[in-house]
């Protein structure tokens, strides 16, 4: 069973180890599952000076975001198998993310309304806005990433580790190869 640790830090470098002092590199980290299907909790991003800084409740929460919203068959993380991959976003994994979003925030409707009528709406209605908003986050911070500006196509595994046992604090060290 995993064992998530209370922080996770992760530090971007380029191939010469210097760090990569770029904000909105997106990253992801994929769980295995023990039954069912395997959960991929992601984007996070990195701040100006390349690196991210991911608590506990944070990491949880984007997961069980993934696993609510999912189009297929998950379980809690609570049954997720200890391998984790961190992974760089590639850009097709982007451009797909981003084709989707852009059909969902083309029929944005809830939004719309929250805007005209704020508390008014009923809770289902808030609900579907805040959905809606998230959407038009997601979209702006995939289209804007340094991710899109790479020749990086495919997702890249930069770390794979075990978190098997209970830790405060795990930090890792990505390096990126930008040719």
């Amino acid at each position: 069973m995993i064992n998530i640790p209370k922080k996770i830090i992760i530090e971007f470098q380029d191939k010469e180890n210097r760090p990569l002092h770029q904000d909105n590199i997106l990253f992801g980290i994929k769980t295995s599952a023990t039954r069912k299907n395997n959960i991929d909790i992601s984007p996070f991003a990195t701040n100006k000076n390349g690196s991210a800084t991911i608590f506990k409740e944070d990491f949880q929460k984007l997961a069980n975001e993934y696993i609510y919203l999912g189009i297929m068959d998950y379980t809690s993380l609570d049954s997720a198998n200890e391998n984790i991959q961190i992974y760089f976003i590639g850009r097709k994994n982007l451009e797909n993310r981003i084709s989707y979003l852009e059909k969902l925030v083309k029929n944005t409707r809830y939004l719309k309304q929250s805007e005209m009528w704020g508390d008014k709406l009923g809770k289902f209605d808030k609900e579907m806005a805040l959905i809606e908003k998230r959407n038009v986050e997601l979209l702006n911070q995939y289209i804007t990433s340094f991710n899109m500006t790479t020749n990086i196509k495919t997702d890249t595994q930069l770390i794979s580790d075990l978190w098997d046992k209970s830790e405060p604090e795990r930090h890792y060290v990505c390096r990126l190869k930008l040719d």
